[in-house]
C-alpha cells in the first residue's frame, strides 16, 4: 500500500534524524468521526509537527467532515 511506503520512508528519514515519531493509525477502524488516515507526529521542542498520509478518499472525507462542521456551525472534530 503507497500509505505504507510513505510512512515507512518518512519514520526512517526522522529517525535517521535522531526524532522519534509517534504514529496513530486509524485506517482499519476510524475515529469517532470515521476519519481515517495516518497521523505522523514529531517533536520539534518546543513545536510539534504532524504528518497526516491521506488517500484520495480519505481527504474527501476529511474536507466533508470540515465544511459540514464550519456550516453547521458544530465541533465535529
Amino acid at each position: 500500500m503507497e500509505q505504507d511506503a510513505a510512512l515507512e520512508a518518512f519514520v526512517g528519514v526522522a529517525e535517521a534524524s535522531g526524532r522519534s515519531p509517534r504514529v496513530k493509525d486509524t485506517r482499519e477502524h476510524g475515529d469517532e468521526l470515521g476519519y481515517r488516515a495516518i497521523h505522523v507526529v514529531l517533536d520539534w521542542a518546543p513545536r510539534k509537527a504532524e504528518l497526516q498520509l491521506r488517500t484520495s478518499a480519505q481527504q474527501v472525507w476529511a474536507q466533508l467532515v470540515h465544511v459540514l462542521d464550519q456550516q453547521a456551525e458544530t465541533e465535529l472534530k
